[in-house]
């Protein structure tokens, strides 16, 4: 995620209101619901690459997988594709 300061980040003096609100409601409004999140974050790239012509996207990651519905407690964090499997359990 394209985010301004700090040793890993872009170092740039972009700023557009509209970016910051969409990449804002995708880190916490909804973390956690996956639908939202990702029509945020399609925003914020539009915003980014088709408006302001800013930059352009190399990479983008997209994790598939199956869960059994006895399968609880499974995370995938909203990061990355990273799953937390120390709340899972069987039922």
């Amino acid at each position: 995620m394209l985010t301004i300061g700090g040793l890993f980040n872009l170092e740039s003096d972009y700023h557009n209101t509209n970016f910051w609100k969409q990449i804002g409601l995708a880190c916490s409004t909804y973390a956690t619901n996956p639908k939202k999140r990702l029509k945020a974050l399609i925003n914020a790239e539009k915003q980014l690459i088709q408006k302001d012509d800013f930059a352009a996207p190399l990479y983008q990651a997209e994790v598939p997988y199956l869960l059994k519905s006895k399968v609880d407690g499974f995370q995938l964090s909203p990061y990355g594709n990273v799953a937390y499997y120390w709340n899972v359990k069987i039922k």
